[in-house]
């Protein structure tokens, strides 16, 4: 894919969709009807800081102006958004437009449609989006597979073209303990044991830290260095043979196993791996008891400050994936953003909603021209300006006069993560360090060179039947993987017990479940 400014397509569409989605300005919007829809999301951490409704932000008073479309939020308590969820959907009274993981949902979207909450939006879209289908078809074509079920729309995505993006978790090192030892960035697993002895002899207490800064769980902080044995920690597409298979019943999982344990073993790999949370990772890197652990890039930029501040010393670089061999591409990476979809913005139009054209209409303005800037930027002259035809905030967002920090500022004038698309000039800002950039740069160009691991369920999408013979199994299954793989990397259990869990799963059905996952994995493919 090639990263390349989106042109609308509005001037093609019908007068009352060029006059909504594709010019966008006040005169325009005031020759439509004025519609008032109701929208259910959760209100964003970063907007919580200082609003307590989306309706009173300046990005949605601006875009109402710009589409006669008032908005009235609905939005769930944060401390239990799912039940609320369910409680709305018991009720039976639907707003227009739900935002949430559709996936999420018991047998995804098309069963929701099936259940009669959402609309099938595939005839409407193919006339009330223009700007969106241009976009996907001349930019992002390979999206097609994830954004659609069985060919269909029930929900809006929001997509994003730039490779560059598509691996945001990876390993970083202390480059002045390597310094100070005389090393290089390792690159190979047998580099890595090296260097971890080195910070050891050098008494840095925990080498090595395995975290998930997203989500903790044990499974998904090893990620960034199981790939180098061509398994993924779940279920993944073998590089190999194309077949969709799980992590832990692979054979090749036993070398990994082994290998975390003696580095357990020999103080190498930090011993907390089962119980460790976001600030235990924190004490230990600015303890100075860290050599290298996984991060996100967008923790790096505070990460690498905070440290400076503590440890003057200290200074950072980004880490490969780690391959078993020198030369070697690591051959399974896990994707963050799969062929330009993510879930974030995954908007639904229900079956209460009497304006479906007007919404979609609505909806497809932030993939226009004007609506694609606003989304990205805000408010030209307030949130941002244009530099040699390059959108660059201002002081308003990158020097808060309140202290905000940027995606907290921004949250105010622009919402980049909801529908529509997002721009390389907004991520080049917002992951805007140099370790930020060496990160994105590094880790995705190992993405780039290797198979989407199936860790990230946009690869693929079950249709109702499927996803409620998937649900009815893999919870289960992935409790059952949680444990073992705890229990087996720290030494509670022996590997001799490992065939005896691996059919202890087999029983669990999971040979089943990589069939469900082949057959929707290879339905997108051909889509």
């Amino acid at each position: 894919m090639k990263n390349k400014r989106f042109v609308s397509v509005a001037v093609m569409a019908s007068l009352m969709l060029a006059t909504l989605a594709g010019c966008g300005n006040s005169e325009s919007a005031q020759e439509t009807e004025r519609v008032k829809l109701t929208y259910w999301a959760a209100l964003p951490t970063n907007v919580s800081q200082f609003a307590v409704d989306m309706g009173e932000l300046d990005f949605y008073k601006e875009l109402e102006k710009r589409t006669n479309v008032e908005i009235e939020f609905i939005h769930p308590s944060s401390a239990n958004v799912s039940e609320q969820f369910n409680v709305m959907l018991a009720s039976g009274d639907y707003p227009d437009i739900i935002e949430r993981d559709w996936s999420s949902y018991t047998g995804g979207e098309e069963q929701a449609n099936k259940d009669g909450i959402l609309m099938d939006l595939t005839d409407l879209v193919k006339e009330n989006m223009p700007n969106m289908l241009n976009y996907i078809d001349t930019v992002i074509p390979e999206s097609k597979k994830w954004v659609t079920t069985n060919g269909r729309f029930y929900t809006i995505p929001n997509l994003s073209d730039n490779e560059k993006y598509t691996v945001m978790h990876g390993p970083i090192i202390r480059k002045d303990l390597l310094d100070k030892c005389g090393l290089e960035i390792p690159k190979t697993i047998a580099d890595w044991e090296n260097v971890l002895r080195a910070f050891k002899n050098e008494g840095i207490a925990s080498p090595l830290v395995f975290f998930d800064t997203d989500s903790y769980s044990v499974v998904k902080s090893f990620a960034q260095f199981i790939g180098a044995y061509g398994i993924a920690r779940n279920f993944f597409v073998d590089p190999v043979d194309g077949k969709v298979k799980h992590g832990f019943t692979d054979e090749r999982i036993k070398e990994f196993i082994s290998t975390m344990r003696s580095w357990i073993d020999e103080g190498l790999l930090d011993p907390d791996i089962t119980t460790i949370d976001s600030k235990g990772l924190e004490g230990k890197i600015y303890n100075g008891e860290a050599g290298a652990w996984t991060d996100n890039v967008s923790t790096l930029r505070t990460r690498e400050a905070e440290l400076k501040r503590v440890l003057p010393e200290a200074e950072l670089a980004i880490c490969p994936y780690p391959t078993l061999n020198e030369g070697d591409v690591c051959p399974i990476v896990p994707f963050d953003r799969m062929d330009g979809y993510t879930y974030a913005g995954m908007v639904g139009v229900s079956t209460a909603n009497k304006n479906p054209e007007r919404t979609l209409q609505w909806l497809d303005y932030a993939f226009s021209e004007e609506g694609h800037m606003l989304y990205n930027f805000g408010i030209e002259g307030t949130s941002y300006t244009m530099e040699n035809g390059t959108p660059v905030y201002t002081e308003l967002i990158t020097n808060n006069p309140d202290g905000y920090d940027l995606n907290t500022a921004l949250a105010n004038y622009a919402r980049p993560n909801a529908t529509g698309y997002l721009d390389e000039a907004y991520l080049a800002q917002y992951y805007n360090s140099e370790l930020q950039q060496q990160a994105l740069q590094t880790w995705s160009a190992d993405g780039a060179k290797t198979q989407p691991s199936m860790i990230w369920r946009a690869c693929y999408k079950f249709n109702a039947e499927e996803t409620e013979e998937y649900n009815a199994l893999v919870s289960q299954i992935n409790t059952y993987v949680e444990e073992k793989y705890a229990r087996l990397i720290s030494g509670i259990d022996s590997l001799d017990q490992y065939d005896k869990f691996v059919e202890e799963l087999k029983t669990m059905q999971i040979d089943r479940v990589c069939e469900l996952i082949q057959t929707a994995y290879d339905r997108a493919l051909a889509q």
